[in-house]
């Protein structure tokens, strides 16, 4: 399992408090579980001064496809060491709360679409065995459909009524 963190791409981070517990209990059940960090676009963007009312989306797509990036390079570092690491390839489910849910959810859509930035961070011919999504969304550019050009990969949906930016 490679785990996501949530926060609006403005906060969170792979050893959080918060988490332990929940990726302990998964590590005690026998998986191999990865938390990992991307970088935080929209903390990047208001650092930056970049943020604005009119390019808001345009900063959150940014920040979603820097995660997105940052997930299948960390995808990339751990099919590396696999063997070494006692890992099935095959078997390699994404998973992310929140923001890091949306990330996963958008990792499935790039891989499934064989798109530039899954092929150029990807190994040729990788496919994830899964994703569970906790409160995430898909976000895509305006007017882009939600079609698969393969099919994906199962995907679970976990969503409750608190997450104040994934609605």
């Amino acid at each position: 399992i490679i785990f996501s963190v949530g926060g609006g791409w403005e906060a969170g981070g792979r050893d959080d408090k918060g988490l332990q517990p929940f990726l302990n209990h998964l590590a005690s059940l026998g998986y191999t579980v990865v938390s990992l960090d991307y970088r935080l676009g929209i903390k990047i963007a208001k650092a930056n001064g970049e943020m604005t009312k009119e390019n808001g989306v345009e900063m959150y797509l940014r920040a979603i496809e820097w995660g997105v990036e940052d997930l299948f390079d960390a995808t990339s570092f751990i099919l590396e060491r696999a063997d070494e690491w006692n890992i099935d390839k095959d078997q390699i489910v994404i998973m992310g709360g929140s923001a890091g849910a949306t990330n996963s959810l958008v990792a499935e859509f790039n891989v499934a679409n064989d798109t530039d930035l899954a092929r150029t961070h990807l190994p040729q011919g990788f496919r994830y065995a899964g994703v569970i999504s906790m409160a995430g969304a898909f976000w895509l550019k305006a007017n882009t459909p939600l079609a698969f050009k393969s099919r994906p990969a199962p995907i679970l949906f976990f969503h409750g009524a608190k997450d104040q930016l994934v609605t």
